[in-house]
C-alpha cells in the first residue's frame, strides 16, 4: 500500500512538472526595441510566479508592476543578440534568442492650432500602427522659406517654433512655401539624433 501511495505521488508530481510551459504569444518572434522596457508576451500555465526564474545574457530583466506575469526586458547594444532563459522550479522551460533592434523612424508632422502659416506652432513625433506606447523628441529643424525666387533657411531648436521663427512666418505671406528641413529627432536607444522626414506647411 506505501509503495502504490509513493507511486501516485511520484505520478502526480511528474504530471505536474510535465504540465508547466510557456508560449510567446507575439507574432514578432524576436524583436527586442533597444532603449527601451518591453514587455515580454510570455503566456505560462501551470507556473506560479514564484517558481520562476527569468534571466537574459545581456542587457536587464525586471517584473512590471502592473501584472504578475508581465516580465520588462531593456537591451542597448543594437543588432546583438541576447538569450532570455526561462526556468520553473530550477529547471529549463524555455529559451529565446532575442535580437536587439533599433526603434523604427517616427513620423514628424506639424502641430496648428489653425490654418496655414499662422497657425503653425511646430513639429510632434507619432509611432503609426506601433504596438507599444514609444515616447520620442524632436531636437531641431531648419525653417525653410521659399518667396519670389529666393530661399531663406533659419534654425529652430526643440520641437516648438521659436519666436524668432514666428516672426519670420508671420512676415512670410500666404504665398510663400515653407518646408521644415533637416529634422532631427532621438527615440529611445539613440546614441544620437536621427534625420526624420521633412514637413511641408500649408
Amino acid at each position: 500500500m506505501k509503495k502504490l501511495i509513493g507511486c501516485l505521488a511520484l505520478t502526480l508530481i511528474t504530471l505536474s512538472t510535465q504540465a508547466q510551459s510557456v508560449e510567446w504569444f507575439s507574432d514578432i518572434v524576436d524583436a527586442i526595441y533597444a532603449g527601451y522596457d518591453n514587455a515580454l508576451p510570455l503566456k505560462f500555465e501551470d507556473v506560479d510566479t514564484d517558481e520562476l526564474e527569468l534571466s537574459v545574457s545581456a542587457g536587464s530583466l525586471k517584473m512590471s508592476d502592473k501584472g504578475r506575469y508581465i516580465w520588462l526586458a531593456k537591451m542597448t547594444d543594437v543588432g546583438q543578440k541576447a538569450t532570455l532563459t526561462i526556468k520553473a522550479n530550477n529547471k529549463i522551460l524555455e529559451e529565446y534568442t532575442l535580437k536587439i533592434v533599433r526603434i523604427p523612424d517616427p513620423v514628424v508632422s506639424a502641430i496648428q492650432t489653425g490654418r496655414g502659416l499662422k497657425g503653425f506652432r511646430g513639429l510632434k513625433v507619432e509611432f503609426g500602427g506601433m504596438r507599444v506606447p514609444i515616447k520620442a523628441h524632436i531636437q531641431s529643424y531648419d525653417v525653410q522659406v521659399t518667396k519670389n525666387g529666393e530661399t531663406s533657411i533659419i534654425p529652430n531648436k526643440g520641437g516648438n517654433l521659436q519666436e524668432h521663427n514666428k516672426t519670420l512666418l508671420r512676415h512670410a505671406g500666404e504665398d510663400a512655401k515653407v518646408t521644415m528641413v533637416n529634422v532631427i529627432g532621438r527615440c529611445p536607444g539613440d546614441k544620437a539624433g536621427r534625420r526624420l522626414n521633412d514637413v511641408i506647411v500649408q
